[in-house]
C-alpha cells in the first residue's frame, strides 16, 4: 500500500528498508518510569530542573555550553536561559512585545535566536543576555527559525514567508 501525492507515482509507506541507512534503537524515554534510564549519564543533567513558573511554548538546548533557553507564556512573555550543570537561571530575556514561539541556539552556541507573535526575530548574546540584533521582515508572526552549520538563519512566519538572514 503506498500514499498517492497528486498524479505521481505511489511512495511505499514501508520504512524497514527505506535507503542504505540502518538505525537502531539505543532506547526509549518511558514517561511514567524515568528512572530506568539511571545508567544513561547523559540525562542526569535533566533530571532536578527547576519547575516552569509558567507554561512553557519552546526550548532549545546548547549541547556543548549546556544551556537550556525556555519560552515562558505569561504576564512577561520572557525567555530564560538556564545553566545545566548548575541548574541556575543565567539570564532571563525580556524584549519581545509578544509570546516567543521559537528559539534555536547558533552552530557555535554564542548567540540565541528568538521568534515572536510581535512579527520580530531577535538575536541574543548567550553569555550576557545582551540584545545583539532585532531583525524585521515578517508581516505576521514568526513561527519558526533554523540556524544552518555555517551560521545563516532561516526564519518561518504565518505570512508564508521564509527568511534567509
Amino acid at each position: 500500500m503506498g500514499i498517492k501525492c497528486g498524479k505521481s507515482e505511489p511512495v511505499s509507506t514501508d520504512k524497514s528498508n527505506y535507503g542504505k541507512t540502518k538505525y537502531k534503537e539505543v532506547f526509549t524515554l518511558v514517561p511514567d518510569r524515568p528512572d530506568v534510564y539511571y545508567k544513561h549519564r547523559r540525562f542526569d543533567k535533566f533530571r532536578d530542573l527547576p519547575e516552569a513558573t509558567h507554561p512553557v511554548n519552546a526550548v532549545a538546548v546548547a549541547e556543548a555550553a549546556l544551556l537550556l533557553a525556555a519560552a515562558m507564556l505569561g504576564s512577561s512573555d520572557e525567555v530564560q536561559v538556564w545553566n545545566l550543570w548548575t541548574r541556575e537561571l543565567k539570564v532571563s530575556l525580556h524584549a519581545h512585545t509578544a509570546h516567543v514561539w521559537a528559539l534555536e541556539f547558533s552552530p557555535n552556541e554564542s548567540e540565541l535566536a528568538t521568534a515572536s507573535q510581535d512579527h520580530t526575530i531577535r538575536i541574543w548574546d548567550t553569555y550576557t543576555g545582551e540584545q545583539r540584533a532585532l531583525l524585521r521582515h515578517h508581516t505576521a508572526p514568526v513561527r519558526s527559525l533554523a540556524f544552518s552549520e555555517s551560521g545563516f538563519l532561516i526564519s518561518g512566519g504565518m505570512d508564508s514567508m521564509m527568511c534567509l538572514w
